[in-house]
């Protein structure tokens, strides 16, 4: 082995720890004038580390953009009123977006429906408006099962006492009186 030690431990100070070898020229870092050169980490200025988060923010944004692709149109079909429009009207309870279409009865015309008939039962019609509006269902929850039902029914503190009061009776009813008479008291309980 030579005198200088292992060729794998040549440099014993890391670069973001603050440190490296001189024979990189890592020492003279004070005379680098380019804000994204950060040799030290722990000794860089504030001003430096910020530049270097927002061009890492940048970056990874225009990443981010780069692989999707634009969103399709939302087809708005013939009416004048376009699905989002609706949905913040009605979810913000917006009244001043509902007189700027002009009240209800504008909005039914925008809509091409009559306030007091509804929508033309032509198929084509419902057919094009499920298109563009979307279909007027809510999605159905799945259903509890039968066992969902009994673990919420058993975290009862009701239900707890009376389960531990039961097991106990069983056991001591049948310690004292034997197995044919001994579960009459302790399985009533359990019973109820």
């Amino acid at each position: 082995m030579s005198s200088g030690g292992s060729p794998y431990r040549r440099f014993t100070k890391d670069v973001e720890s603050g440190g490296g070898g001189s024979s990189r020229g890592y020492d003279n870092h004070e005379s680098v004038h380019d804000p994204f050169d950060i040799v030290r980490t722990k000794s860089a200025p504030i001003a430096r580390l910020k530049r270097w988060r927002q061009a890492a923010l940048v970056l990874n944004a225009s990443r981010r953009f780069r692989t999707k692709a634009p969103p399709s149109p939302i087809p708005t079909g013939d009416y004048d009123v376009s699905p989002e429009q609706l949905a913040t009207m009605t979810r913000d309870h917006d009244f001043a977006a509902l007189q700027n279409f002009g009240g209800v009865k504008g909005l039914a015309e925008k809509l091409k429906t009559n306030p007091d008939k509804g929508v033309h039962e032509d198929e084509a019609n419902i057919l094009e408006r499920k298109h563009v509006f979307g279909a007027n269902t809510y999605p159905r929850k799945k259903g509890r099962s039968f066992w969902r039902f009994l673990l919420d029914a058993c975290r009862d503190t009701t239900l707890i006492i009376l389960m531990v009061a039961a097991a106990a009776s069983l056991a001591l009813g049948i310690k004292t009186e034997g197995i044919k008479e001994g579960w009459y008291d302790g399985g009533s309980i359990a019973l109820a």
